[in-house]
């Protein structure tokens, strides 16, 4: 039930690791951060526009393999959570993901569709 890497580094004062599996899998850009909060590496600001493309490649490279598309994509539901345009990031891909065809490049489309409705918002 850990959330925060504040908690995690409560905990690491009395045990040599934490389990954050279920808030990772809900909100993996808690680990953008953990290099800086847990081992005093240095701050660097997540690329989630470098994240997405390696992801597209991955899923790209699995599906030659046998894999379906959206059985990947869809654990990336989670990637802008809380943040600005997370709503727009899983509406998209859940209404286009499970029926994108093959080679269809679902998780930058879903990327530019979020972008183009957080800068209308802007606008309004």
């Amino acid at each position: 039930g850990i959330k925060t890497l504040a908690e995690a580094q409560a905990h690491l004062v009395h045990v040599d690791g934490v389990m954050m599996g279920r808030e990772v899998y809900a909100n993996p850009s808690i680990l953008a951060d953990i290099d800086h909060h847990i081992y005093g590496g240095v701050e660097r600001p997540l690329d989630y526009q470098a994240v997405i493309q390696k992801m597209q490649e991955y899923t790209h490279d699995q599906h030659a393999l046998g894999a379906k598309p959206w059985h990947i994509a869809r654990h990336m539901l989670g990637l802008f959570q809380g943040r600005p345009g997370a709503r727009h990031w899983r509406r998209y891909l859940s209404e286009n993901g499970p029926k994108a065809p093959v080679g269809q490049p679902i998780l930058l489309e879903a990327y530019d569709a979020m972008m183009e409705a957080a800068s209308f918002a802007r606008k309004n």
